[in-house]
């Protein structure tokens, strides 16, 4: 399961729009968690977890892994790109005076 899988169960059938109201957040903000932009924080998780009636150590540990999916593809970038800077860059160790 995933974290839209969760969102989708608090909408209740809802729009984003109304749901959003009742969980006392922004529709845009909602939105991004819904898209997959963006992951929400403790405060929104937990107000998104008591709406969609599932257990909220069961929703942290779903927004915990992907987090680090998240993170793992970020590194994967990092290390693409340092690699890049090393071969564009072959006299690191040379100093301008």
């Amino acid at each position: 399961m995933s974290f839209r899988d969760v969102i989708e169960l608090a909408l209740h059938g809802r729009s984003v729009r109304q749901a959003a109201l009742a969980m006392g957040m922004y529709q845009q903000q909602l939105q991004r968690f819904y898209s997959g932009k963006c992951l929400p924080k403790y405060p929104e998780a937990y107000a998104i977890a008591k709406e969609s009636g599932m257990d909220t150590g069961e929703v942290f540990k779903i927004l915990a892994e992907e987090e680090a999916k998240k993170s793992q593809k970020t590194e994967k970038i990092s290390n693409s790109f340092n690699r890049l800077i090393e071969l564009l860059n072959p006299r690191r160790d040379w100093l301008p005076a």
